[in-house]
């Protein structure tokens, strides 16, 4: 049974925050080559409409979603801003749409190798724009850290199967 722990704290005005943690079946350097594929990454986030890149490069996505009444669709980049294999991953995502205007997260992850398993230590970061305040601080405190934990969750899933 995974260790699970999520714990929020948000400020609505400049950023939220979220952690988690996840017990994977996995060491770190099967999660470096996972990491470094565009098909294992997209198996580990919501669908997307595309999906293309790789680790040094960064990845390229476009998804297309409903915020609460809007259709938007969402152009972004997934870059690593440190890749130090088997030890941490910060990941900087950057979007844009014409409805939302620019959104921007990061999310750090930490390796501890464990007996037969490593444990991933999440911290994530996502400062919402003045649209995405409209659509109430709530809403999207909720959607990110779910986001964030169904990321960890089909990491886990993906890694494991």
């Amino acid at each position: 049974m995974p260790f699970i722990l999520v714990k929020i704290a948000s400020n609505p005005v400049t950023h939220m925050n979220t952690t988690g943690q996840r017990r994977i079946l996995a060491t770190p350097a099967d999660i470096h080559r996972h990491f470094g594929s565009a098909t294992a990454m997209q198996a580990c986030l919501p669908p997307h409409d595309s999906f293309t890149g790789s680790l040094p490069a960064g990845y390229d996505f476009a998804v297309s979603r409903k915020i609460g009444l809007f259709g938007v669709t969402f152009r972004g980049r997934i870059t690593f801003a440190e890749a130090r294999e088997g030890e941490a991953y910060v990941m900087d995502i950057t979007g844009s749409s014409p409805v939302s205007g620019r959104l921007a997260a990061q999310v750090t992850l930490h390796l501890t190798p464990r007996p037969r398993a490593t444990l991933i230590a999440c911290e994530a970061r996502y400062e919402p724009n003045s649209w995405m305040k409209i659509l109430g601080a709530e809403r999207v405190e909720r959607a990110f850290t779910t986001g964030v934990g169904a990321f960890l969750d089909r990491l886990k899933a993906t890694l494991e199967a």
